[in-house]
C-alpha cells in the first residue's frame, strides 16, 4: 500500500522517547511514528496515549498513526487532540474477530 514499516529500537533510555514502529510513506514522502495502544493502557493511562499522539514531532517524524482494538482510542483522540494536531495524527480502531 505504498508504506515501508519496521520495528523501532525498543532499548529503554531514561528521559528518551521512542515509538513502537517506524513507517515511511512513499506516496507522501513522509516518515510516520506508529504507536500501538492496548485496551488496558487506554483505560488505565489515557494520558500516555495522548502523550504518544503528541511526542512524534520532537522525534523527527512528519506524522503519527495510532492503532488499537479499543474504541476508547477514538474517544481520547476526539476529546484531547486539537484540530491543528489532528492534521498529522491519525487513529485506527481495528476489529479483531474471534478465532
Amino acid at each position: 500500500m505504498g508504506l515501508f514499516v519496521t520495528i523501532a529500537l525498543q532499548k529503554i533510555e531514561k528521559d528518551e522517547d521512542r515509538t513502537d514502529l517506524i513507517a515511511y510513506s512513499y506516496d507522501s514522502d513522509k516518515s510516520i511514528s506508529v504507536e500501538i495502544e492496548s485496551t488496558s493502557e487506554l483505560l488505565s493511562h489515557p494520558e500516555h496515549a495522548i502523550y504518544n499522539m503528541r511526542k512524534w514531532p520532537k522525534m523527527g517524524f512528519d506524522m503519527c498513526h495510532v492503532w488499537s482494538a479499543s474504541p476508547k482510542l477514538q474517544e481520547i483522540y476526539d476529546k484531547q487532540i486539537t484540530k491543528e494536531e489532528a492534521k498529522d495524527v491519525s487513529v485506527f480502531v481495528i476489529k479483531i474477530s474471534n478465532l
